[in-house]
């Protein structure tokens, strides 16, 4: 299994996947990513289905570390720049980073929110349905 390690993040930055629905009724807010089509854009660039959890960026980047195995990386949101290794990656492209790579992701250019999917998604149980991070709620 691969693992991330962060080594910078802004104070917006959570995991969120496409929401936390059928709860409503009790308080709980669907919560997921602010852009849908961002995080669906993520995902398909690693072959995950379009509504798996990713790291949710707001208007910042942020830098993680591949651990001990290869892990397959994807950015998506307006603008924002996904570089493995130092290397900037052309949009639309997923990249593979080997173990001890830097990940960067740009802060997005317009728009608010960056992604970063990574294949085989998080490894985390979820929380009613979700992964999804809602801090008012303590959730995910």
């Amino acid at each position: 299994m691969s693992t991330l390690t962060v080594l910078r993040a802004g104070p917006g930055t959570s995991l969120q996947d496409g929401g936390r629905f059928g709860w409503r009724r009790q308080g709980v807010a669907v919560s997921g990513a602010m852009d849908r089509l961002a995080l669906a854009v993520a995902n398909a660039l690693v072959g995950n289905p379009l509504q798996t959890a990713a790291i949710e960026t707001t208007l910042a980047g942020a830098t993680f570390c591949a651990g001990d195995a290869p892990v397959l990386v994807a950015a998506g949101g307006p603008g924002v720049v996904l570089s493995v290794a130092g290397r900037a990656l052309p949009p639309g492209r997923s990249a593979l980073a080997a173990p001890g790579d830097s990940i960067g992701l740009s802060a997005p250019i317009s728009g608010m929110h960056g992604y970063l999917a990574v294949a085989g998604g998080f490894g985390l149980s979820p929380e009613m349905g979700s992964l999804s991070t809602h801090l008012r709620s303590g959730l995910g």
